[in-house]
């Protein structure tokens, strides 16, 4: 049996912890149901994630920005997979990525899709149109698809672009070799596919595949907590903000983590979540701009997954505007406030706090004075053990669905009780 498995991973110089810890997670689900299963990864840096997971990677090339070359890449990908079908080989053409990635969707006996945010053109449709290609190329070879840990939508049709990549999408998902879709909110997700017409594949609520990843051990997050200017006894508020927030909100974010540190007398973590620079650089710029900087500590070095998940854990409450950064935090029980300043993400933060029943403490940024943050985190602190209380309660019920690895029992070991 040979499963490949694409994932929005690769890390090198885009290492983005939610969209790695959803792959960790399915590399694990694998592991567990059937070790002998041969396992295959699509990666924007096959070197990176073979040594991470100890598994075989090909390249998923894409070139945001990049309009031409990424046409370029296309044809050339097509081509390819129509030599495939016809005489049985591919042909590399020097310069342009290998299309190793046509054989092994070919040889493969399914297709795995991790999660997560990507079906949308919310942003804008480059990269949906990538992900949707990758998702036709299964269908070219009938390959049994399952996509996982999907949040989908929303969608704009202002443009008759927008409108063609829309039904795009929905065409795609529909197609009879997907044949499993998990949305990891409960409702939203599942209406947005109904309203672009997918009714074949089975459509089943699972938790963020993240929400399984076990986090580094103590022992070691505690090396990188004295690392980052930490002593065992400081306690911290950890923080998880995106790029763009961290620079548009900076002056909020400065101004209400200042007054709620000297409150409450605690440290602050800043805990990026994409590396290197990113969310590091955007960390230093806030902490280089609070007036109690003294106690504000970024985490400088690259963590993996595991590893940034196991920092989560350790910190008395969370503040993210990066949704991995709130789905660690509410999954390890600690107390969670979520920021949105778009639709989008507020249709996330929505999803992951309902799940844990905490939606009180999602707050948008763009209504937002620092003085509610401050009051925010102060009202947060002081109910923390009512709400790690009730976060643990949720939790033990959300780690009971796992559709996912249910699913991947089925198709690995026909077990048909498992779904």
């Amino acid at each position: 049996m040979k499963i490949l498995i694409v994932g929005d991973i690769g890390g090198g110089n885009y290492y983005h912890v939610g969209d790695e810890a959803m792959f960790s997670s399915v590399v694990t689900y694998i592991r567990e149901i059937d070790p002998s299963v041969e396992m295959v990864a699509a990666s924007h840096n096959p070197p990176f994630t073979a040594r991470t997971h100890a598994i075989r990677a090909v390249r998923r090339a894409y070139y945001p920005h990049r309009k031409v070359e990424t046409a370029v890449l296309y044809t050339y990908i097509l081509l390819n997979v129509l030599l495939r079908k016809t005489i049985g080989r591919t042909v590399s053409i020097r310069r342009l990525p290998s299309p190793a990635i046509v054989e092994e969707i070919a040889s493969a006996d399914c297709v795995v899709f991790t999660g997560g945010g990507n079906l949308h053109n919310y942003g804008g449709s480059d990269f949906l149109v990538n992900v949707l290609f990758y998702m036709f190329l299964p269908i070219v070879f009938r390959k049994p698809t399952l996509i996982f840990s999907q949040t989908i939508g929303p969608f704009r049709t202002n443009t008759f672009m927008d409108k063609m990549i829309t039904r795009l999408t929905g065409i795609v998902l529909n197609s009879p070799t997907v044949e499993f879709i998990s949305v990891r909110d409960r409702f939203f997700s599942k209406s947005m596919l109904y309203s672009i017409g997918v009714r074949h594949p089975i459509i089943q609520f699972a938790p963020d595949d993240s929400l399984f990843l076990k986090g580094e051990a103590r022992p070691k997050v505690r090396r990188i907590l004295s690392a980052s200017g930490l002593s065992e006894t400081d306690a911290y508020i950890g923080v998880s903000i995106n790029e763009s927030d961290a620079y548009r909100y900076r002056e909020l974010l400065t101004e209400g983590l200042d007054s709620a540190i000297k409150k409450l007398g605690l440290h602050v973590l800043f805990i990026p979540h994409v590396y290197p620079g990113h969310d590091v650089d955007a960390a230093h710029s806030i902490r280089s701009n609070m007036k109690v900087r003294e106690k504000a500590y970024v985490v400088d070095r690259p963590c993996l997954d595991y590893e940034v998940k196991g920092l989560t854990a350790e910190a008395e409450l969370i503040i993210a505007s990066r949704y991995h950064g709130a789905v660690f935090g509410l999954s390890e029980g600690v107390p969670t406030i979520a920021l949105y300043d778009d639709y989008y993400y507020e249709i996330k933060m929505r999803g992951i706090t309902e799940l844990y029943g905490c939606e009180d403490w999602v707050l948008d940024l763009e209504s937002l004075s620092s003085e509610e943050l401050a009051e925010t985190i102060c009202r947060c602190w002081s109910s923390r053990r009512t709400i790690q209380s009730a976060l643990k309660r949720a939790d033990q019920e959300l780690r009971e669905m796992r559709a996912n690895k249910d699913t991947l029992t089925y198709y690995l070991l026909g077990n048909t009780s498992a779904i």
